[in-house]
């Protein structure tokens, strides 16, 4: 058995597709850590939004108990674009499996996500520059991958190319810019070291590993039930304009009203409203996009945990009302709040649709798929297809 640990809800419905669409028996576990009929075991965690210190914690608590299971490798999962507590998490990690290194590569070669030198860039511009740096909550000042770390928490870090040795104790970081590269240390993974990095280095370490029977991807599509609830509550530009776009074409939108999006605290009677009006929507629509379309901005500050809980809460007040057959979640916090208000523990995967986008069963609600995507990712035309 495999073991990845991932420190957002999008980061583990990622790992979890690719470990399906190459033949692997997955799981996605939310709450508790069992040994589960898997090949995989994915642990869906918070941890990026956590402070430093509650993510060492909570990342040391969660590989003493994997460990417990013996898998073959605990995989350490990381944001492609190296944001959230990474050293502190990893470091921590490396403590509780008694290991001295770290290898971690989470460069992204197929989105043109890349480390060169020890410049993480994006396409060909280094990441403290580029256009994810000023909309994706990308806070670095610089592009280096080791000062990335270091200002993170990392304590020890070296960023080496593949044909150099490790550089004794602490966090590698792979150069990567190519496939070839994410072989190469793919195949230097080891009993003595954590491995750890985006969804291109875990696909590549279980390609090395040469077990994978059956493809398990988009061929096998099963129809999409007809009532939908789209979650959109992404502040990336595309996720804004693909909303304005369906609206354009005629789909049914459900705004966060002012009241909720601009709340100082969580008001139980603006949600009802809110949640009353929703469930109509969907009961007159069957398909309809929630979306938080307001624009922050000095004058009027607001709390994000707080307009992402709203948005989980109306919608599984629509789910447990028997109303939608298919929920469609947009970002790590949108997703990790919604499964906690639906008291989600268990999460199957059944259809890897697009890179990063997994369909998923869940045992609590067996009539409905969950399928989920990080925020900077766009929806596949099977998913999204309002445009036509």
């Amino acid at each position: 058995m495999f073991a990845v640990i991932t420190d957002d809800f999008t980061g583990a419905s990622e790992l979890a597709g690719i470990a399906l669409e190459k033949g692997y028996r997955t799981v996605i576990e939310t709450r508790s850590v069992y040994l589960a009929d898997a090949d995989v075991l994915v642990i869906a965690t918070d941890m990026r939004s956590q402070d430093p210190q509650s993510a060492a914690a909570v990342s040391a608590k969660l590989t003493e108990q994997v460990l417990k299971m013996q898998p073959e490798f605990i995989f350490k999962k990381v944001d492609s674009v190296m944001r959230g507590n990474i050293g502190p998490e990893l470091e921590a990690q490396m403590r509780a499996e008694n290991k001295r290194s770290a290898l971690l590569v989470p460069a992204n070669p197929s989105r043109q996500r890349t480390i060169d030198g020890g410049v993480y860039y994006v396409g060909e511009t280094p990441v403290a520059d580029s256009g994810f740096a000023l909309n994706h909550e990308f806070t670095a000042a610089s592009s280096r991958v080791v000062d990335i770390l270091r200002t993170g928490g990392a304590t020890e870090a070296i960023c080496i190319s593949a044909d150099e040795p490790f550089a004794g104790a602490g966090v590698h970081v792979g150069n990567a810019v190519t496939d070839h590269d994410l072989e190469a240390w793919a195949a230097r993974v080891d009993d003595n070291v954590v491995p750890a990095g985006a969804a291109d280095f875990f696909a590549a370490v279980l390609d090395s590993r040469g077990r994978a029977s059956k493809k398990n991807g988009n061929p096998h599509l099963q129809a999409f039930g007809a009532r939908r609830l789209y979650l959109c509550g992404s502040n990336f530009p595309s996720s804004r304009d693909a909303v304005a776009k369906a609206r354009s074409h005629g789909v049914a939108v459900s705004d966060m009203p002012d009241e909720v999006y601009y709340a100082d605290e969580f008001d139980e009677g603006h949600i009802s409203d809110w949640a009353s009006s929703l469930q109509a929507t969907v009961e007159e629509n069957g398909v309809v996009v929630v979306t938080a379309n307001q624009v922050p901005g000095p004058e009027r500050p607001v709390r994000r945990c707080l307009i992402t809980r709203s948005m989980a809460e109306v919608a599984s007040r629509a789910v447990k009302a028997g109303l939608v057959d298919e929920l469609l979640i947009e970002g790590g916090a949108t997703s990790q709040a919604v499964m906690s208000a639906l008291n989600a523990d268990s999460l199957y995967p059944s259809q890897s649709l697009a890179p990063g986008v997994t369909r998923m069963r869940v045992d609590a609600y067996p009539r409905m798929h969950i399928t989920m995507k990080p925020g900077s990712y766009s929806w596949p035309a099977c998913v999204w297809n309002f445009e036509s």
